[in-house]
């Protein structure tokens, strides 16, 4: 794992409660580390500029989270994490993203599909195999 528990928790503090909601970010990012992964970029000085935290499970990919931090938005650092996550791996990548939020346009572009929408929320997948 690339990415600390505090950096989970400091980093999803400001925008939780827009486009999704955790009731303990200290439980989230501790249940990340035990059972998850991260594809995680940081600049030279080692600071924290983008992640993914995702399961791998039996069957296929599960995405939790996308970030990035707000001065390095739109500089295609979530594009290039989630590139790394696909090349990753031949499963199917699976994701939820809420129907207003921006970034289900980069899941678009990146080929998935909304197989699903359950209230505000949108079911995507990336068929692979």
């Amino acid at each position: 794992m690339k990415v600390s528990k505090k950096e989970i928790v400091e980093s999803l503090l400001a925008v939780n409660g827009t486009y999704f909601h955790i009731d303990d970010l200290d439980l989230y990012a501790q249940k990340i580390l035990n059972l998850g992964n991260a594809e995680v970029i940081r600049d030279a000085d080692n600071n924290l500029l983008s992640y993914i935290l995702y399961y791998d499970n039996q069957d296929d990919v599960f995405i939790s989270m996308v970030w990035t931090h707000p001065q390095h938005q739109g500089k295609g650092l979530a594009k290039k994490t989630l590139r790394n996550l696909i090349e990753k791996t031949s499963k199917n990548i699976v994701l939820e993203v809420h129907k207003d939020n921006p970034a289900k346009y980069l899941y678009e572009k990146a080929g998935f599909v909304v197989i699903k929408q359950e209230g505000d929320l949108l079911i995507m997948k990336m068929e692979r195999v």
